[in-house]
């Protein structure tokens, strides 16, 4: 069954250098006529043009601008506010590696995507974003050393390994790979793990372990 247009979330490229801008917006409008889950793909250069297309329907902003990390979160802390359907996909360089991910998720973006990424990479971080979901770049991996909330405290050892893969975009079968445990097993740690955040899917145990938090409204 085809999902009309109307009911597609729209993708904005947020982008100062006009050539990877306009390189992104043609890639994304091919994904799109080729079926990915999005309706219409604009480009921005400045972040004001970026949030004159917002509006209150859903919507994805893949973000490059700013680079600053500072000024980066304010935006998208502005953007979030805003319009609380935004979803928003960071466009990240080699700076934001680690520690410069969780900044970035607790700001309230839904994922981060490695400038050097492959396009069906970024086509599937589109995706998942404008699904609600978390995405994350292999080479921007949450340490496990980061600060999360108390809830987090009532975990065993092994649930924290399970939340801070759930961190990276892992999938069950990725987690059950990654520590060598059986499928069924890394189940049985994501129901305690959704137990103790009081949550009912992934990103919500994120959110609520403040790995993922979304800004106050306004």
């Amino acid at each position: 069954m085809t999902v009309p247009a109307a009911s597609l979330p729209r993708v904005i490229v947020a982008e100062a250098l006009p050539l990877l801008r306009d390189g992104l917006v043609a890639l994304l409008r091919d994904a799109a006529e080729q079926g990915a889950p999005w309706a219409l793909v604009e480009g921005a250069a400045t972040l004001e043009e970026a949030a004159s297309l917002l509006d209150p329907n859903p919507c994805v902003v893949l973000l490059g601008i700013p680079q600053q990390p500072e000024a980066r979160l304010e935006v998208i802390r502005g953007l979030r506010a805003r319009c609380p359907a935004t979803r928003v996909l960071v466009l990240a360089g080699h700076a934001d590696a680690l520690d410069g991910v969780l900044p970035i998720l607790a700001a309230g973006a839904h994922g981060v995507v490695s400038r050097s990424a492959m396009a069906a990479e970024l086509i599937r971080a589109v995706g998942a974003v404008s699904a609600g979901e978390l995405h994350l770049s292999a080479g921007t991996a949450v340490r496990p050393s980061a600060p999360v909330a108390p809830e987090v405290a009532m975990l065993t050892g092994r649930q924290r390994d399970v939340l801070l893969l759930l961190a990276e975009g892992r999938s069950t079968k990725d987690i059950a790979r990654s520590l060598d445990l059986a499928v069924s097993t890394i189940k049985v740690h994501l129901a305690a793990v959704y137990r103790a955040t009081g949550a009912r899917n992934r990103v919500e145990a994120l959110r609520r372990a403040g790995l993922l938090r979304q800004p106050a409204l306004a």
